[in-house]
């Protein structure tokens, strides 16, 4: 005869023959807390064992266990993990970020990320060696690359040529701007280097000639 089983432990759930039940019990393949559906009920492997002279009057309820449809498997089945209710809430949660990152590149797509340029990395790199120069290099405010009076430009040889003008305090604590002037080059490193500086009227040796 064929008997439905479940075993509580694993979640492991078919059916076989009598016999290949308490063998799978026996060996191990089925722990001993499985239970087994007979007559319509579902009682415990042990109280099935049980000879009927040594039996306590008749059952009044089934052993309640939950109700699986599956179809009929072999003694041996795959597992059946039960899922407890904060896994199912874990994975709700995935999937409704899932779907509103999906629905938000749809609707807003990201905007490409903007490539700066060799004269935009030179001129900012300009501006340090100058704020360096300073009195007060803590003072020192440059405007931005795209301020009209800012510009870089690349040379022949390669390098860079960035001027500009900077606000900050001189040695007798008022604020002056100044006029600056920088040219500055790659290094094999992948930095950058000053090559020559101006600030005011001051400059630090002749003028690099472009090629």
């Amino acid at each position: 005869m064929i008997i439905e089983f479940f075993d509580e432990n694993t979640g492991q759930y078919g059916d076989a023959e009598w016999p290949e039940i308490v063998q799978a019990v026996n060996d191990g393949t089925l722990s001993p807390r499985v239970l087994v559906r007979i007559n319509e009920r579902w009682v415990s492997y042990t109280d099935a064992c049980t000879p009927p002279a040594a039996k306590p009057p008749p059952l009044q309820a089934a052993v309640p266990v939950p109700v699986y449809n599956h179809p009929a498997a072999p003694l041996i089945v795959q597992l059946q993990p039960k899922t407890s209710p904060v896994t199912w809430g874990c994975l709700v949660i995935v999937i409704v970020v899932v779907v509103t990152g999906i629905i938000s590149s749809i609707v807003s797509p990201s905007k490409p990320s903007r490539v700066v340029p060799d004269t935009e990395i030179a001129y900012i790199f300009a501006t340090d060696a100058i704020k360096a120069a300073l009195k007060d290099p803590a003072s020192g405010e440059f405007p931005p690359f795209s301020d009209p009076g800012s510009d870089c430009v690349k040379r022949n040889d390669g390098r860079f040529d960035a001027h500009g003008t900077v606000r900050a305090t001189n040695g007798f604590g008022a604020h002056t701007v100044e006029r600056w002037r920088c040219v500055v080059e790659w290094t094999s490193n992948g930095g950058m280097r000053e090559v020559w500086g101006q600030l005011g009227d001051v400059k630090t040796g002749p003028f690099p000639q472009d090629k």
